[in-house]
């Protein structure tokens, strides 16, 4: 992993450097380089991955961030590079919090992380708990490794963390690419998993060490199998990229 310096947060079009309150009703948008004595800093945990290395903003709820499309991705051009822009997969339960996104990269960071993650103030993940639909998924303490949920509401110590997936990392998965840790983002669904076969019709994906965030049950986009395996409707598959 390394450490890399692009881009600037903007509320309502004006670029503001790091530590901005949310204003409510601004429009957010991650853009083009404004400051370049005070980029934005990323982790990059691989080509198709980077993570805000600090917060960028506070005093915003789950829901507010819901509404402008950045929990499970809206697209942003920054420096002539398109991304997409989202939460972190952090686990609906302390239980699953093993499994997700964000224990999967402070794993690979192992002791590397405490110098590449040093912001250690409660953010935002995109899952909903288990059975708490008015709460959200918080990561909090050092390197946000432990795991809470809070009411869904503004709460001046959680902060947005986000990550960004460059759109022409994107994969079209084919035979090759079996083996891979994939992320697919669906129309509701947030999928995780390693990928072991590919058909006309399904991604096949082992999502037994993985995670799936389902915001609906109207409009599911994979069906499970035997053995932690899920077949992904590829006709429903609006993202596909490397993951961790």
């Amino acid at each position: 992993m390394e450490i890399v310096k692009f881009g600037n947060l903007y509320l309502d079009d004006d670029p503001l450097m790091m530590d901005v309150l949310y204003k409510p009703n601004s429009d957010i948008r991650i853009g083009n380089t404004a400051y370049s004595e005070s980029p934005i800093e990323w982790v990059k945990v691989h080509e198709a991955l980077y993570v805000a290395r600090r917060y960028l903003l506070s005093y915003i709820s789950w829901s507010e961030l819901d509404e402008q499309g950045f929990v499970y991705g809206r697209e942003m051009s920054i420096d002539g590079r398109r991304y997409n822009v989202r939460l972190l997969q952090v686990g609906d339960s302390a239980e699953h919090a093993a499994t997700s996104e964000w224990n999967a990269i402070l794993n690979t960071a192992g002791t590397e992380a405490a110098g590449l993650f040093p912001a250690n103030r409660p953010f935002s993940g995109m899952d909903k708990p288990q059975g708490k639909e008015l709460q959200t998924s918080i990561r909090k303490g050092l390197q946000g490794r432990e795991w809470d949920c809070y009411v869904d509401l503004i709460e001046p110590e959680v902060v947005w963390r986000p990550v960004l997936e460059p759109v022409d990392m994107r994969l079209n998965p084919g035979p090759e690419h079996i083996g891979l840790p994939l992320a697919i983002r669906c129309p509701m669904q947030f999928i995780r998993g390693r990928l072991v076969e590919v058909t006309n019709y399904d991604l096949i994906l082992d999502c037994s060490n993985g995670a799936i965030v389902d915001l609906s049950d109207d409009r599911r986009a994979f069906r499970r199998l035997n053995n932690g395996l899920i077949a992904v409707d590829r006709s429903q598959g609006m993202y596909v990229c490397e993951n961790i």
